[in-house]
């Protein structure tokens, strides 16, 4: 780890966690840094004790492992909320059987809280609805299903799939509201909304009515729903390909048929402006970016960036203003970086670096 100073931009290394020239994480992909009361925490590999949670206050001496909870010593830190002051995490100590663990930054502070591993929430924190995580679960008793927590354990909201794997997952708040997708073992996977109770836990969705998966299992962390307003757009199928759908927390619609032959394979949805930027395929095009302002008509192609048809954009993010940087190739630049304000003529290459 490094500290910046902010007014000359300059590099200073804090600790040498792994003396010589080896580091202690094996790419900058591995690198994820979370502020948590006061403190920093991050995952680091010392050379003897794994990848565990590593905590710093911004001294050399305050930089130092927080507990060493793992028998997998390729285990990556993952953690998937911040509630009551403390972040949750999976641990496998003392057995290779994964729970959830708690820790406020401190050694003392870390423990197991449940035998529940809190699973799976696609690299996203766990969404907050009244100071309470909502968010998946997993025991070998119930498979995957839906939970809550205040910090201090897991609790079941509902058992959604009475014999098998719910899956819950896509978590986003809406409202009063967490809508997600999940399988009932019924219906196939689709949208859901839980205000925290049983029966406030309700299917708002049924969009491929043979059975079959609707919503996308969220694994594919480009096809995770975006908000605009009080309007959720994500990525559906019903029967005849995925595409983009919205919904208000009580119905749901199919935004646009973009896919001309079929799915548009569309991804990356990114909330910006009270617009939403993607990548979608119209079967002409190939990949290009897209923006959406919830209605069929505000729904285009925001450039065809490459002019055959293998057009590929990738790296969505969002910037102020309304605007998005992403990545593109137009077949004579190679990749570079490309910004968008949600026209056409705002949509253009930042810079030909190389």
């Amino acid at each position: 780890p490094f500290t910046i100073n902010p007014v000359t931009g300059t590099r200073k290394l804090l600790k040498d966690i792994v003396p010589g020239a080896t580091g202690s994480e094996e790419s900058a992909f591995d690198s994820m840094f979370v502020g948590l009361n006061g403190k920093v925490l991050f995952p680091a590999d010392d050379g003897t004790n794994g990848r565990e949670w590593w905590v710093s206050d911004g001294t050399r001496t305050g930089t130092k492992l927080l507990k060493a909870v793992n028998n997998d010593s390729g285990w990556r830190p993952q953690w998937y909320a911040k509630v009551g002051g403390k972040l949750l995490f999976s641990g496998s100590a003392p057995s290779s059987v994964y729970q959830t663990w708690a820790t406020d930054g401190t050694r003392a502070g870390t423990v197991e809280i449940s035998d529940v591993d809190a699973g799976d929430q696609a690299y996203k924190p766990a969404p907050l609805l009244n100071g309470v995580a909502i968010m998946s679960g997993f025991s070998d008793a119930l498979q995957s299903q839906l939970y809550r927590s205040d910090g201090s354990g897991l609790t079941l909201i509902k058992l959604i799939h009475p014999s098998g794997y719910a899956g819950p997952n896509g978590f986003i708040k809406l409202g009063d509201r967490i809508l997600f997708s999940a399988d009932d073992g019924v219906h196939g996977r689709e949208l859901w909304k839980t205000n925290g109770t049983a029966g406030g836990t309700t299917r708002i969705s049924d969009i491929n009515p043979d059975g079959g998966d609707s919503t996308v299992l969220i694994s594919d962390t480009s096809k995770l729903p975006a908000r605009i307003g009080s309007t959720v757009l994500f990525v559906a199928d019903d029967g005849t390909g995925y595409e983009l759908w919205k919904t208000d927390g009580t119905t749901v619609t199919q935004v646009k048929d973009i896919g001309q032959f079929g799915s548009s394979g569309l991804g990356s949805l990114t909330a910006s402006g009270g617009k939403v930027f993607f990548v979608a395929n119209d079967g002409t095009n190939g990949f290009e970016l897209w923006v959406s302002n919830g209605t069929s008509a505000g729904t285009f192609m925001l450039k065809n960036i490459h002019p055959s048809a293998n057009g590929f954009v990738d790296e969505i993010v969002p910037l102020k203003g309304g605007k998005v940087l992403f990545t593109a190739d137009d077949g004579v630049n190679g990749w570079e970086p490309w910004v968008s304000d949600g026209t056409k003529a705002g949509t253009k290459m930042l810079k030909d670096i190389r």
